[in-house]
């Protein structure tokens, strides 16, 4: 809804006139006679009037985006609604747009690095809030003449994610919808990262190219990648480097070298923190003995990509270097390097893993064409593995014993347990649903299932209720418990059909089910696991998933409370619906299986010829392919939800967006 100078808009925003219009709607100068303040009114696009799921999504974020306060980024002071039409009520920064300034050509150094240190600290308050831009560029960034830098519109593609590209292809903030291409593509063309690119999801690293492109640009005057439209431009993010040579003599090695690691293609090989970013472009990184930073090879983008062998890296030592909290001095002692190993591939290998009590063996699934995944055990010290016979389970975790003698499985409907050195099969209960369980020093054994957890005694017996599901609430299932020290309280996932409740709680033995009052301690999808506090620390952790993260954050479980941070473990970890791949043992071995970053599916004629059809190449980690009955169309499992592929070249379609993962699709007879 266009507005008009001297408009009134919600009963008290007086209309001065026009500021600027784009993908992201049209903006307007504004006085509040309420507060008399001159604020930015941006008129949201006429499509969320027709979208409710993206007006709840986008109030989210706005509540979100009003939580930020600091001094380099532009706030948002409301959400208004007047006619139907939406708008944000922001902060009215002056002054020219970083975009306006680099127009006048490349920018000095010392100038360029101050804006560059302000819009990094915006980058790390929003990223340390969960906030992740994702359209980052100078256009976004005003800088006023009193030297102020001010960063805009944060998280509002995230919040759209809608709008037809326009107007120059260096500026088209959204280019796909999610119904009709694969991956929702939002960002501007020329600051996009390469998954952003490929319509992938980001995470902080998108946010961390972005700001390379920037400030590439403000050194030299010239966009990192250019093109004579947006397929053009992003074709060169995706396979070109940008012109290095471009940069001035007098750019120091450290701001090249590190801008060179925030435009890294393959996002393993990125910078992943904003503040070592920061930090890198004052020389706080540099070795002076090291090469110059022109010297250094260019990133290797296909060194990540999936073999016919699956990796997995094992930490044999504490979790990780400098995890113990700023208030415990003590350092941690060296960590060994990671042990990283292979699993020839097979159609039924799963993504399950766990490590034994003492750190030497590791357990997971297996399979072939012919049999159900069954238990292989992987011994570190001879780098051999073993099948373990009469242990075909369905495809959910096992657990060791306390002492590593037996491993625990179900075979869909009884809980038994192997004996790991005689190969003898016992059977302890019914175990109908079963979803994961823990073993204690008592011999107690608890497991999850569709109707909450469950505890039963290791020599045998009948389960017993130990919480109950929240029908009320949507619970569907209370997944994965895990024991914490003494052998009473556990971790446990709930998974309810209400996202807002699903997470990680705490659950204790002894207690009337009924009367459990469990509490969350964390929002999270994805099963997590503690690990015994190190010797140098003497700090418990709780290891969780996120945006294929793996992190620890110190957690006390006395008081059953998160302290601090998380910091990272491991990047590129895998997830299959609700089961992170990844096990801790006590003795703090951490285990996980990489994810694949790039993929294929490909097709095998009757004649022998191998083709791949130009619709689906390039995926992420594609898995379960399933072809329609009329040979048309391709359904299969790409990051967690199911796609549609139409082999005669028209858009892909998404057909899923929720929390819980998919796993096998299956055709109907007509297709």
């Amino acid at each position: 809804m266009p507005l008009n100078a001297g408009d009134r808009y919600a009963g008290h925003f007086d209309v001065a006139g026009p500021l600027g219009a784009g993908g992201m709607g049209e903006v307007y100068r504004a006085r509040d006679t309420r507060l008399n303040r001159d604020v930015a009114l941006k008129i949201l696009p006429d499509a969320f009037a027709a979208d409710p799921d993206r007006l709840a999504r986008f109030q989210r974020e706005a509540e979100l985006l009003a939580s930020l306060n600091h001094p380099n980024i532009a706030q948002i002071h409301g959400l208004e609604e007047d006619g139907g039409t939406r708008a944000l009520v922001l902060e009215l920064v002056e002054g020219p747009t970083l975009e306006e300034r680099i127009a006048r050509g490349p920018i000095p150094l010392d100038e360029a690095l101050d804006i560059a240190a302000r819009i990094a600290d915006a980058l790390e308050a929003a990223h340390g809030a969960g906030v992740i831009h994702r359209d980052l560029k100078p256009a976004n960034v005003k800088v006023r003449d009193d030297g102020a830098v001010k960063v805009l519109d944060f998280g509002l593609a995230k919040a759209l994610e809608a709008g037809p590209a326009s107007g120059s292809p260096h500026d088209s903030p959204t280019m796909a919808t999610a119904a009709t291409q694969l991956g929702v593509i939002v960002g501007t063309a020329a600051y996009m990262s390469p998954e952003q690119a490929r319509g992938r999801p980001v995470d902080r690293r998108a946010d961390v190219w972005a700001f390379g492109a920037v400030v590439y640009e403000m050194l030299t005057g010239r966009k990192a990648f250019e093109g004579d439209d947006v397929t053009g431009i992003l074709a060169e993010v995706i396979k070109s480097e940008p012109a290095w040579a471009s940069l001035s003599a007098d750019v120091p090695r450290a701001v090249s070298g590190v801008l060179r690691r925030c435009l890294a293609k393959d996002p393993g090989e990125r910078l992943r923190d904003i503040a070592d970013v920061r930090l890198g472009l004052l020389g706080a990184f540099e070795d002076p003995d090291r090469p110059a930073a022109d010297a250094m090879p260019a990133s290797a983008p296909g060194r990540r990509r999936r073999t016919a062998e699956l990796a997995v890296a094992a930490v044999l030592a504490a979790i990780a270097a400098g995890l113990g909290v700023g208030s415990l001095p003590a350092p941690e002692p060296p960590l060994r390097p990671p042990v990283r190993f292979t699993i020839p591939a097979s159609p039924n290998l799963g993504p399950i893993l766990e490590l034994s009590p003492d750190g030497r063996y590791l357990a997971y699934l297996e399979g072939d064409e012919s049999r159900e995944p069954r238990l292989w055990v992987h011994s570190f010290a001879s780098g051999d593995a073993r099948p373990l016979a009469g242990t075909e389970v369905v495809g959910v975790p096992p657990f060791w014993s306390p002492d590593g003698r037996f491993i625990a499985f179900s075979d869909g409907s009884t809980l038994r347990r192997v004996d790991v050195a005689e190969g003898v099969v016992e059977s302890i209960g019914d175990a109908p649903g079963f979803l994961g369980g823990s073993w204690n020093e008592d011999g107690v054994i608890v497991f999850g299932g569709r109707t909450g957890v469950m505890q039963v005694s290791a020599a045998g017996g009948t389960p017993a209720p130990v919480t109950v599901l929240d029908e009320a609430r949507g619970d569907a299932g209370h997944a994965a418990p895990r024991f914490l020290p003494g052998g009473r309280h556990f971790l446990y996932l709930l998974v309810s059909t209400d996202r807002s409740v699903n997470g990680l709680y705490v659950g204790a033995l002894g207690v009337d089910p009924a009367e459990q009052d469990p509490t969350r301690l964390l929002a999270t999808g994805l099963t997590a696991a503690y690990a015994a506090p190190t010797a140098s620390t003497g700090v418990g952790r709780l290891l969780f998933m996120e945006e294929r993260r793996l992190l620890a954050q110190p957690f006390d479980h006395t008081r059953l409370q998160l302290a601090g941070s998380p910091t990272v473990v491991a990047e590129d970890v895998d997830s299959v619906n609700f089961w992170a791949s990844f096990s801790v043992s006590p003795t703090g071995t951490v285990a996980w299986r990489r994810a694949s970053t790039a993929g294929s599916v490909r097709w095998l004629e009757p004649t022998g010829d191998e083709w791949t059809p130009g619709a689906i190449g390039g995926l992420n980690a594609p898995r379960n392919p399933r072809l329609s009955p009329d040979g048309r169309r391709l359904a299969l499992v790409e990051d967690g939800d199911l796609w549609v592929f139409d082999l005669d070249g028209r858009p892909p379609i998404r057909l899923t967006f929720d929390d819980y993962g998919t796993a096998t699709p299956v055709w109907t007879p007509d297709a």
